[in-house]
């Protein structure tokens, strides 16, 4: 049986996650991408096709509840709960392989290639950029400052970061899967002892 803690984090990711299925940025991710232009004699153009800084704004909000180590539904902290687990093998064991990958996705260079002052930039880099230093912070907003400088590296870099928001949400929403695999098994026990 799953303690009440442990039942409360399952079931906050799962309505979280469901929330943030439901925003406007998975739509405006349709046709999402970055047009680099130039010509002879003009400056070079950059424009990104995505989500809108509202829509961005309002995914982050609730993205927190997943990144954020003090949130019972961190990623974090669903590790650590998936560890505990017993008798979900299966779902423990896909969930350690979920997240090892998404890990090594985050700790990749960016799908551009992007090398920035000589320093090749990785998904985890721009991921913690914007979210702590534009978007809900401003711990990291000297390196955003220095993307920032410069229209075409803030735009790439937007592009980026707009990517990996999908990918994210891919593995949240996997995620949530198991959760619901594992409060069905946990439905079924607690109705046989009941």
């Amino acid at each position: 049986m799953l303690t009440k803690s442990a039942l409360h984090a399952l079931r906050l990711f799962n309505e979280k996650a469901a929330k943030l299925l439901s925003f406007s940025f998975i739509n405006k991710m349709q046709g999402s991408g970055l047009t680099i232009s130039s010509k002879i004699g003009e400056p070079v153009s950059a424009d990104v096709r995505g989500p809108d800084q509202e829509a961005t704004d309002a995914f982050i909000l609730t993205l927190r509840f997943f990144i954020q180590d003090n949130e019972r539904s961190s990623f974090s902290n669903l590790e650590k709960l998936y560890e505990s687990l017993d008798c979900f093998e299966p779902e423990k064991k896909a969930f350690k392989e979920a997240r090892k990958t998404f890990n090594s996705y985050l700790d990749a260079r960016t799908e551009l290639q992007f090398n920035f002052n000589g320093k090749w930039i990785t998904n985890r880099e721009v991921f913690d950029t914007f979210i702590y230093g534009e978007l809900a912070h401003s711990q990291q907003s000297e390196r955003y400052n220095q993307w920032a400088r410069d229209p075409i590296t803030v735009s790439i870099v937007k592009n980026e970061f707009n990517m990996i928001l999908a990918e994210t949400l891919c593995f949240i929403g996997y995620v949530k899967e198991l959760n619901e695999a594992v409060l069905a098994q946990e439905q079924v026990e607690s109705e046989k002892k009941g």
